[in-house]
C-alpha cells in the first residue's frame, strides 16, 4: 500500500474515531441528564410531533404512547448507529480477517458496556432510574448495528466481487 493511500485511511480512520468520539459523548451528556430536564425536552418532542402529525390535541393516553415510543427508538437508534460507526472504525483499523474478527468482538463488549453503563449511571442523577429494560433495548441496539454493519459489508463485497470479475 502506497504512502498516499496509508495517509488517506489514516485520516479517514481519525475522522470516524472523532465523530464517534463526539457521538458518545452526547450520548452520555443525554443520558446523565436530569431527570426533569430530560422530561421537559422529550415532552415538547412529543407536542411538536402531535401538533405536526395531528390536527387535534393529543389526549393523555396518546402522549404517553408516543413518549414512550420516542423514548424507545432513542435508545434503540442511538445504539445501533454507535454500534454500526465503532464496526466502520473497526474494519478500518484491522486489516486481516483475524483482528477484523478481535475488533468487532472488542466493538461488541464497548458497546455493551456502554449501553450497560449509561442506565447504570442514571441512578446517580437526580431524577433519574436504573432500568433494565432500558439497558436491554441499548444492547439490542448494539446487535442490530453490528447485524447492519456485516450485511453492507456482505452487499459491499458482493458489488466488489462482482464488478472486479466484470472487469477480467
Amino acid at each position: 500500500m502506497s504512502n498516499a493511500k496509508k495517509f488517506g485511511v489514516f485520516l479517514v480512520v481519525l475522522l470516524c474515531a472523532a465523530c464517534m468520539f463526539v457521538f458518545i459523548y452526547t450520548l452520555v451528556k443525554l443520558s446523565l441528564q436530569e431527570g426533569e430536564s430530560s422530561s421537559r425536552l422529550t415532552q415538547a418532542v412529543v407536542n411538536q410531533i402531535g401538533e405536526a402529525a395531528f390536527d387535534e390535541e393529543l389526549d393523555a393516553n396518546q402522549i404517553h404512547a408516543l413518549n414512550l415510543f420516542l423514548r424507545t427508538m432513542a435508545h434503540f437508534v442511538l445504539f445501533s448507529i454507535l454500534s454500526f460507526g465503532m464496526c466502520t472504525i473497526a474494519f478500518l483499523v484491522f486489516a486481516h480477517p483475524a483482528g477484523r474478527f478481535f475488533g468487532l468482538v472488542l466493538n461488541m463488549l464497548i458497546c455493551a458496556a456502554l449501553a450497560y453503563g449509561t442506565e447504570y449511571f442514571k441512578q446517580f442523577v437526580d431524577g433519574r432510574h436504573f432500568q433494565i429494560e432500558d439497558a436491554w433495548l441499548n444492547i439490542y441496539g448494539v446487535i442490530i448495528g453490528l447485524c447492519s454493519f456485516l450485511i453492507a459489508d456482505l452487499i459491499f463485497w458482493a458489488i466488489r466481487a462482482r464488478s472486479s470479475s466484470q472487469s477480467e
